[in-house]
């Protein structure tokens, strides 16, 4: 561990598909216990919609989304295009905080994830 990660108590959480109850219940714990999230998903309708869920659960808390910007979709490549029924789902986005992003998405139609921001994330970590 880098002495600025343990300077700061970083933690990472990694959770896999849709988040389970067991995940959702840590997050609020952490969250009332006055740590801030930082959270990051994958550039798909479902990873938004995470993202959406937790923003809007813990408003005006400290949560917050993590390299899920329109400009940060931007900048990596795209995987597999989404079907229609997927991207309707992107309308059902209500935090200001990632309107833009799913407005890209849903207007290129393609998929993208959360694992080519990997670099980007690292120098983030490094920079506390």
């Amino acid at each position: 561990m880098s002495s600025t990660a343990a300077q700061y108590k970083l933690s990472l959480l990694c959770t896999s598909g849709q988040m389970k109850s067991a995940g959702i219940k840590l997050i609020g714990m952490l969250v009332e216990s006055g740590c801030e999230i930082l959270y990051a998903g994958d550039f798909d309708p479902e990873g938004l919609q995470i993202a959406d869920k937790l923003l809007r659960r813990y408003h005006n808390k400290k949560v917050h989304t993590w390299r899920m910007s329109r400009e940060d979709y931007a900048s990596i490549g795209k995987a597999e295009d989404i079907s229609e029924s997927r991207l309707k789902k992107l309308r059902t986005i209500g935090s200001d905080e990632l309107k833009e992003t799913a407005a890209e998405l849903e207007a290129s139609g393609k998929a993208a994830y959360q694992e080519l921001l990997i670099p980007a994330m690292k120098k983030d970590m490094l920079c506390i």
